[in-house]
């Protein structure tokens, strides 16, 4: 009920600290007799300041300015970031204002890759008519689209790697035959010519290799007329 938050926040939120933290807070708070929502945003505002400067708010406001979203984060996670972080600017010490609705906008905006951005102005929107919730989703269309794309070549290249290996695979199983070209022969094999082969050392004549009598093998050589 809502008589209960105030109690409630002052009771829980001292179990989050550790104790150097929580003597801290036991100082801020050992005065406060109701325990109220109230008193507990202003013994909070208190309790950051203990530990932040107006360099801090300052710095923070600049970084909501000027975001940069991280590749590991999704479109609308980012997004909520900024809504959140931008609240948490009230509670440090400083008088930078917080941002607002269009500056959040913008920030959204600012914070994507470069090249989603040409594709939107490429695509003729224009930013100043478009509302935060579809500057949104353009985004997330694109961040699906490049999600896809980077599935789409990764199991290209996985096919790839694939056919590759089976290619390497398929050439070791194929054994090379002898080359009629290579002058090499293998070990055991003849080299004999056969006798009735026509002569290789008379080309043109009508006798055979072991009818020549420049052939080794022929005792006694045959007379050749």
């Amino acid at each position: 009920t809502p008589t209960h938050v105030g109690p409630s926040l002052f009771k829980v939120f001292p179990r989050t600290l550790s104790i150097p933290l929580t003597t801290i807070w036991d100082h801020i708070v050992e005065n406060i007799e109701e325990k109220t929502p109230e008193n507990f945003d202003a013994a909070m505002t208190d309790f950051i300041a203990a530990h932040a400067s107006e360099d801090d708010r300052h710095d923070l406001v600049q970084q909501l300015t000027h975001p940069v979203k991280p590749m590991n984060v999704p479109v609308q996670t980012f997004y909520y970031r900024l809504l959140e972080l931008n609240e948490y600017v009230h509670w440090l010490p400083g008088e930078d204002a917080p941002l607002t609705p269009a500056q959040i906008k913008q920030a959204l905006y600012d914070g994507m890759p470069k090249t989603w951005k040409e594709r939107f102005v490429n695509s003729g929107m224009r930013f100043n008519q478009k509302t935060t919730a579809e500057i949104c989703r353009y985004f997330r269309n694109q961040e699906q689209q490049a999600i896809f794309k980077q599935k789409q070549n990764a199991d290209e290249q996985r096919t790839a790697s694939r056919r590759k290996r089976r290619r390497g695979n398929n050439a070791d199983d194929v054994k090379p035959g002898p080359s009629k070209f290579s002058g090499k022969r293998k070990p055991g094999e003849s080299t004999r010519i056969a006798g009735d082969t026509p002569c290789p050392i008379h080309p043109g004549s009508k006798h055979t290799w072991s009818e020549c009598r420049l052939n080794a093998a022929n005792v006694p050589h045959p007379k050749i007329h």
